[in-house]
């Protein structure tokens, strides 16, 4: 057995999109909301998610980029995909 980059790193999953990778912009808000209220009970540094979400506002008043800054104002560090409806 081979350690990774980071053999003593946990994983907290939450779902956010069902079967057919669909969901709500709510769901992925409520899970960002969880990881700021229980990132000290399970250690959390990091934020990953890859979701498709169309902008439709300023990011100064966008409920999911609240959601995300709030996160990273507490220290963590969140990564998101980017570009996933092509050149536009």
């Amino acid at each position: 057995m081979k350690a990774g980059i980071a053999p003593d790193a946990s994983i907290v999953s939450l779902k956010v999109l069902d079967a057919q990778g669909k969901g709500t912009i709510s769901n992925i808000i409520a899970a960002l909301n969880w990881v700021a209220k229980n990132a000290g009970t399970y250690n959390i540094k990091v934020v990953n998610m890859s979701v498709g979400a169309g902008v439709f506002e300023s990011y100064w008043t966008d409920p999911l980029t609240l959601a995300a800054k709030a996160v990273t104002d507490k220290g963590i560090t969140v990564v998101a995909a980017a570009g996933n409806m092509g050149k536009n």
